[in-house]
């Protein structure tokens, strides 16, 4: 079956291009994938192994109600694959090979087998052609647009999500986190890294924003859960999210409450500071007010957290004793709060988190 589009042409120094729209449906008709790989010494193929965790991924998101792929897949056309028509009309004629965008495109395969055609006749991808590339051409295009990309930093990525007005496991821990950025009296005033980087009069910011997020957002939902989890949020149908009791604050999805998850986060932290308020101040001699004290109590506070839930108390004075009991324990083993002690990274982490379990242990 071959398939007509309008196109608009377009110049660059590499040569014309062709812009058209595609329905999505079509397009899984026509697109093939030349995956790299040697034949002798002969090297073929410009596309790298997909990632089958990323294609569920995007098939996934596809089911959402936010969904969206405004960035072109940029398809290369051989000579006996298409034919220019008149009125700047395109007619493909064979297969057209995908130079860039394959997991877009595999991901909505994956959704299509899964869960049929319905919610993707009117899904459109904007296409670029490229006509008769070379495989230098084609070679050089995806190393290019691929091997030059700059990772977003994930304190960014997370403000983003936080700019929605309708409460979802983003927005939520982002309003926190920001709130305890900017609240007076909180122990993280002025400390975090916004946007993942410090301000231009920042000095005490010792912990990125994306960090304190993160591990809120390990307490609520999970990878397999979280775009689930958005979507029925922003459609009101909170009673439809699945219950883990792995997640220790889910609770806070189900019935949103943004000042109910600041409020615990207080209170933690605040004793955490309370107890260890040289420590805690001081991020240039010690480990407590980095990524590796904070992880490490994050990752070793679940059980004395689900403790505290069942019992009705997550107030600051529980926690302030909880806390002192772990001073006591650190004293007891000799430990400082300082990377000699502590090693930055998962080693020093998981030391903390473990000494937090075995005082959680003894409630």
């Amino acid at each position: 079956m071959n398939f007509n589009y309008k196109y608009i042409e377009f110049d660059q120094p590499m040569g014309t291009f062709y812009f058209a729209k595609v329905p999505a449906l079509e397009l899984l008709d026509f697109f093939t994938i030349r995956k790299r790989r040697y034949t002798g010494d002969e090297a073929v193929g410009t596309q790298r192994s997909f990632s089958k965790s990323r294609v569920k991924e995007i098939g996934d998101y596809t089911q959402t109600m936010d969904c969206a792929f405004p960035t072109s897949i940029l398809i290369s056309l051989s000579k006996s694959s298409y034919r220019l028509k008149p009125n700047n009309e395109i007619e493909i004629t064979g297969k057209g090979e995908i130079v860039d965008g394959q997991h877009r495109v595999l991901g909505i395969q994956k959704a299509v087998d899964l869960h049929g055609e319905e919610n993707f006749t009117s899904f459109d991808f904007p296409v670029v052609f490229i006509l008769e590339a070379t495989e230098e051409q084609k070679a050089y295009v995806f190393a290019t647009i691929n091997g030059k990309q700059t990772k977003v930093p994930k304190s960014l990525v997370y403000d983003l999500f936080g700019v929605s007005e309708t409460e979802d496991p983003f927005t939520i821990c982002h309003q926190v986190a920001r709130s305890l950025n900017f609240k007076e009296g909180s122990p993280f005033f002025r400390k975090l890294k916004m946007l993942g980087s410090k301000m231009p009069e920042g000095e005490n910011e010792s912990l990125s924003q994306g960090t304190v997020v993160d591990y809120m957002l390990k307490k609520m939902t999970n990878t397999r859960l979280s775009l689930q989890d958005r979507d029925l949020m922003r459609r009101g149908r909170h009673e439809q999210l699945e219950d883990d009791e792995k997640l220790v604050l889910r609770r806070y999805l189900k019935k949103p409450s943004i000042n109910k998850v600041l409020k615990l986060m207080l209170n933690i932290f605040s004793a955490v500071r309370d107890i260890w308020e040289d420590e805690w101040d001081e991020p240039d001699k010690y480990i407590l007010s980095k990524s590796t004290g904070y992880i490490g109590i994050m990752k070793g506070i679940d059980e004395f957290l689900k403790l505290s839930i069942e019992a009705g108390d997550v107030s600051y004075s529980r926690f302030y004793d909880f806390f002192d009991k772990v001073d006591k324990k650190l004293q007891q083993q000799n430990l400082k709060l300082t990377s000699d002690d502590f090693p930055s990274g998962a080693t020093g982490q998981g030391k903390l988190r473990d000494i937090l379990k075995e005082v959680t242990s003894g409630y």
